[in-house]
């Protein structure tokens, strides 16, 4: 069955606040009879005129149209066809066509599980104004020399990534932290993400974002009593998440970053599924492509080049071998957390399986009980049996941040090869333990030096093998 987009849900941005002290954005929606905001806090930021000396006016206005126009598209995912921007908000036509690819690849999960179409060209975002393709900007940003910025998801690839810079003799990174509304209590976020800022970097206050709205707490009963005839519209990407990188365009024009890093793993842009077409993959977000967009439209804001982009510190690994460098440090592990259900573990979603799964064949179940708190075996919990179904059955999807079925596969493998009999790691395995060991560690074992983002890691090149990743870096990855 086929569903389509309906006109009824389409999403009018009917107002934009923007305050100071600290900068500010407020955005109010009208969708259908629905009333939402967003209210977008810039903790580093004092005032929007910092911003105005460093942009014209043409060039702040843009910006926070395009910082709506991604907010709202979270929005959309109620069903409608089109995002309409108030009339002093300009965008370009390129800034547009880079909207509704973003939108249709970024919720193409979203688009897969509700069956959703659109008719024509659209999605489209709507603008009253002129388009700004033909304007210059009188103000030009320039970025600062080695000036870092890293984004903090509080997880293992964080956890990598902190270790990979911390032997860069001449790397200064900030911390960015992001408070979300679907994330619990922006305390317990802070406390959670500051387990690894406060260690690496205890000399340096986070720079940080917060995010609420009144949408994100609103019931399936809310929505239904209003028409919303599609499901799974809680989706975790407002601006202010670590892969929303336009809500990030602020900070670099006041703060003058020569790079932003994330931590994202080899495995993001590899797709889900394939609907209609269209590749379907849950981590777009992540990908390489979607970090060359934003980078390209940063640049087109700014008019200058000297911001180097959104990069990964970590492009090169699959979650083989960072768990295998992080299986040397499991008292680090303990900083971490990776659920987005119920920080810092559910312990019963398919992310925090999946970590069960890795820790227990890279480290040792006790360590995974240890870091997730647990007394009994999430092997044999009958709570995560579906789970682990979603996770390794190959004819299912895994909607999280996951690795392949291959690479779990291979860790069920490792885990049985390591003495653990638990039925659940035999049972969804389509060769033999030996077979998965073999062919499974010549793939995601290796670590592909040419997928290094950024030059100040091109040094560590050299002491990296590709076979055996422990023995390569123990001079490496230190406590």
């Amino acid at each position: 069955m086929i569903n389509h987009a309906s006109p009824t849900f389409d999403v009018a941005v009917t107002q934009i606040t923007l305050l100071d002290n600290p900068l500010s954005i407020h955005i109010d929606y009208q969708v259908a009879d629905m009333q939402f905001h967003t209210h977008i806090k810039y903790r580093s930021i004092a005032t929007w005129q910092a911003i105005h000396q460093k942009l014209d006016d043409a060039q702040v206005e843009r910006m926070v149209a395009l910082i709506a126009a991604w907010d709202a598209m979270r929005y959309l995912a109620l069903g409608g066809t089109t995002v309409i921007l108030p009339a002093n908000y300009a965008l370009s036509a390129s800034d547009k066509a880079a909207w509704q690819h973003c939108f249709l690849n970024q919720f193409g999960e979203w688009r897969f599980k509700n069956r959703i179409t659109y008719e024509k060209t659209y999605p489209l975002l709507q603008t009253c104004s002129l388009d700004t393709d033909n304007q210059k900007a009188s103000k030009q940003v320039r970025a600062r020399n080695n000036k870092i910025l890293l984004a903090n998801g509080g997880g293992k690839d964080t956890l990598l990534g902190c270790v990979l810079l911390s032997h860069q003799s001449d790397c200064e990174y900030e911390f960015y932290h992001g408070f979300l509304p679907y994330g619990g209590c922006a305390s317990t976020q802070q406390y959670l993400l500051e387990q690894l800022s406060s260690t690496f970097r205890p000399d340096k206050e986070p720079v940080s974002i917060d995010i609420t709205d009144n949408y994100c707490n609103q019931g399936k009963d809310f929505f239904e009593r209003h028409g919303v005839f599609v499901t799974d519209y809680h989706v975790d990407f407002s601006v202010g998440h670590t892969s929303n990188y336009v809500g990030y365009f602020p900070l670099l024009v006041e703060h003058g970053y020569e790079v932003m890093l994330f931590n994202i793993e080899k495995s993001a842009d590899q797709p889900n599924c394939q609907w209609r077409g269209d590749d379907i993959n849950h981590q777009w977000c992540k990908s390489t492509e979607y970090r060359d967009i934003c980078t390209h439209l940063y640049h087109c804001l700014v008019e200058n080049s000297s911001f180097k982009g959104f990069k990964s510190t970590i492009k090169g690994f699959y979650d083989t071998s960072i768990y295998q460098i992080l299986s040397k440090y499991p008292e680090k592990l303990q900083l971490t957390h990776s659920c987005n259900i119920d920080k810092p573990w559910c312990k019963q979603c398919t992310k925090c399986c999946f970590c069960y799964l890795m820790m227990t064949a890279f480290c040792s179940e006790e360590t995974a009980k240890n870091v997730m708190q647990l007394e009994t075996s999430l092997f044999t919990d009958p709570n995560t049996q579906s789970t682990w179904q979603a996770l390794l059955c190959p004819d299912q999807h895994a909607w999280e941040c996951v690795a392949s079925k291959a690479e779990c596969h291979l860790a069920c493998s490792i885990c049985i090869d390591k003495g653990y009999s638990y039925p659940v790691l035999r049972e969804y395995l389509q060769q033999d333990v030996e077979h998965h060991i073999k062919h499974g560690m010549d793939t995601f074992a290796k670590i592909d030096a040419s997928q290094f983002e950024y030059s100040l890691f091109h040094s560590l090149i050299p002491r990296f093998k590709t076979h055996d990743v422990i023995d390569a870096t123990e001079d490496t990855v230190s406590a």
